[in-house]
């Protein structure tokens, strides 16, 4: 399966795991927002947004990664 990269690095591909916490905790702060969060939580948020939204399941376990609905 094909990752698609949302935020590419400064020189293209991946963020790293410690660079992406590094902007989503500079962006945290730069809005305010006092809310303890880390960059996982957007992923689970998009997942209960689709969801909340009637898309189904299995097609959001797909853009997910997961392999087990259990897990999604």
């Amino acid at each position: 399966m094909l990752k698609a990269v949302a935020f590419e690095g400064r020189h293209g591909g991946q963020y790293t795991s410690e660079s992406l916490r590094s902007v989503f905790h500079a962006c945290k702060e730069k809005m305010g927002v006092k809310t303890k969060a880390m960059p996982h939580t957007l992923r689970r948020s998009f997942a209960t947004h689709l969801l909340e939204q009637g898309i189904n399941l299995r097609y959001i376990q797909s853009l997910l990664g997961y392999k087990s609905s259990k897990t999604t």
